[in-house]
């Protein structure tokens, strides 16, 4: 068995004493001496124009795959038009970039 504990009030529970302020003398305002890089300022407006080539990159990549998507969806359509079913052909299909290539394959069928 426990002694009972007083309740005390919720506020009272939470104050703590406080540590005794600094004993810093005062003393008089100093400037910073001047530091041989660039400024604050400077570093955040590099930064900004950074970011905005790297979105601007990044959204011109994003185009450019997205238009080879479409391109191959395109071919993909027209292949399966061609065949009249969901299969790839079975016979091979001229490259039409490198239309004299040197690349040979072999179809096994069970």
């Amino acid at each position: 068995n426990h002694p009972p504990q007083q309740q005390q009030p919720f506020q009272q529970q939470l104050m703590l004493p406080l540590p005794p302020p600094p004993q810093n003398p005062a003393q008089p305002a100093t400037t910073s001496a001047p530091t041989s890089g660039p400024s604050l300022e400077d570093l955040v407006k590099q930064m900004a124009a950074n970011n905005l080539q790297f979105q601007q990159r990044t959204d011109s990549s994003i185009q450019t795959l997205q238009t080879q998507i479409g391109q191959l969806a395109t071919s993909m359509n027209a292949m399966q038009q061609a065949q009249g079913s969901n299969q790839l052909p079975a016979q091979t299909v001229v490259n039409p970039n490198v239309p004299n290539s040197n690349v040979s394959a072999i179809s096994l069928r069970s």
